[in-house]
């Protein structure tokens, strides 16, 4: 069933036809009418979307979890409250300040980057060290051993 409705911008008061159906948006001359909204309220739309996101900061996080490793926020919060807030390795809190947010980072979700099975939550140091060995595990041993034979006495 196929809705048509005009509708005024508040903002420019230039008139606007809307057709509603379920294939509304993957039409071309749809996608071109949005096209040319999105470009005539560019700021706006900006403005609108900065602040959903400042009022609304768990439905992003919930969405970059589940794209990036397939979890969601409870799960998360989850696997946080069974590692009692802390980093898995060190077993301290996060310490790293986010001077963008201008408060102490989340705990970083630890995962396989074969598998992409979530293993735990890291403190923002321990997840750049398995980073930066690549999970290699006898990259880790080869470190050890040398701080063993270097060890201070």
């Amino acid at each position: 069933m196929l809705v048509q409705v005009n509708s005024v911008c508040k903002l420019c008061k230039k008139e606007y036809h809307k057709e509603y159906n379920k294939n509304y948006s993957k039409r071309p001359e749809v996608k071109e009418r949005q096209k040319e909204y999105k470009k005539d309220h560019f700021e706006q739309s900006r403005i609108s979307r900065r602040k959903h996101y400042r009022n609304n900061p768990d439905v992003y996080k919930n969405q970059r979890l589940k794209k990036t490793y397939g979890i969601t926020l409870d799960q998360y919060n989850q696997i946080l409250k069974d590692q009692n807030g802390v980093c898995a390795i060190c077993g301290q809190p996060e310490t790293l300040f986010d001077k963008r947010v201008n408060k102490v980072r989340s705990l970083a979700v630890d995962h396989d980057h074969k598998t992409g099975k979530v293993r735990g939550l890291l403190c923002s140091k321990h997840n750049k060290i398995l980073g930066v060995v690549e999970d290699n595990i006898e990259m880790l041993q080869n470190h050890i051993d040398y701080l063993k034979n270097h060890a201070r006495t």
